[in-house]
């Protein structure tokens, strides 16, 4: 019997910084799966990605864009069994251990309950055709699926909800419509509940930074959140959309250009484009100067 294969699978589409992110996401698995095979599908230049990820998938993204490219990724992985992965998260320790708590799992959202209205601006048409969808509220920045008719069956699911969108208006993400609502609903009618499983999976809880204290160190593997006047460690960081304005985020993507240097696989641009947003950053508000003497700190340890 053939061993199935396993990986993380990312996108990155458009633009720049989706590369970019796309790096540090890869740089921050390496630290401590540096066996574990990662795959992009993307239609930016490939030459930036390779020695980086172990599988550059070129792809069109004309049919799906956006949010919506996630609807294509059994198509775009090259593995069995793939961990999907947004390009603004970071994680903080090894991922083997999850696959071993998926395994078996044929598609899996790690989500949190949210408010009902979060993605429907009627919940009554949506109860009336997948009873309790409305109640989950997906972080879509995460996703497990094993290739075959069950997984395909969610996807082609949640690609025929799309199909309604406006019908049961559903509400918008910037501008465009949104892969969580339709995954949801998909879930629900195969009946799978996101919250049992991220419960049984309690150490993969995403935390938007936006959200509550937390503290990382990529490179210690060090991503604390606070809950309930307790310390939290998380496997992943996700940053969503404030990574170019989040501090945090910008230290981290610094931490991995200088890791990174020191092991020879990154010139010395790479840290001076880091230095530049923390720059931008600093500059942008006056209170944040009072953190550049942590960032120049660290640049201090480096050079030492």
């Amino acid at each position: 019997m053939t061993k199935k294969t396993r990986g993380v699978l990312a996108i990155a589409v458009d633009h720049a910084d989706y590369g970019r992110m796309a790096i540090n996401l890869a740089r921050s698995i390496r630290l401590r799966d540096p066996q574990l095979p990662l795959a992009i599908a993307t239609n930016l230049d490939p030459n930036q990605f390779r020695g980086i990820y172990d599988y550059v998938v070129p792809w069109k993204f004309d049919r799906w864009p956006g949010l919506l490219s996630k609807l294509q990724a059994p198509e775009m992985s090259p593995f069995d069994d793939t961990l999907f992965l947004d390009v603004d998260l970071l994680v903080y320790g090894s991922l083997e251990p999850l696959f071993k708590v998926l395994a078996g799992n044929f598609f899996c959202a790690f989500g949190s309950e949210l408010k009902p209205n979060r993605w429907f601006k009627r919940m009554a048409p949506i109860r009336a055709l997948v009873p309790g969808a409305g109640r989950l509220s997906l972080i879509g920045a995460a996703y497990y699926f094993e290739k075959g008719p069950a997984a395909d069956a969610i996807y082609e699911r949640a690609r025929e909800w799309n199909d309604r969108y406006e019908e049961l208006e559903i509400r918008t993400h910037r501008a465009g419509r949104n892969e969580e609502p339709l995954f949801a609903m998909a879930m629900y009618e195969a009946g799978l509940d996101a919250p049992v499983i991220q419960t049984q999976t309690s150490a993969v809880n995403l935390c938007m930074p936006s959200v509550g204290f937390f503290e990382v160190n990529v490179i210690n593997g060090r991503a604390i959140r606070c809950e309930n006047g307790a310390e939290v460690n998380q496997l992943f960081m996700h940053f969503g959309g404030d990574w170019k304005t989040c501090y945090q985020y910008l230290q981290e993507e610094m931490r991995l250009q200088m890791h990174a240097a020191r092991r020879g696989r990154s010139g010395f641009f790479g840290t001076l484009r880091s230095l530049w947003s923390l720059g931008e950053y600093f500059v942008q508000s006056p209170r944040r100067m009072l953190r550049l003497r942590a960032a120049l700190s660290l640049v201090r340890r480096h050079l030492s």
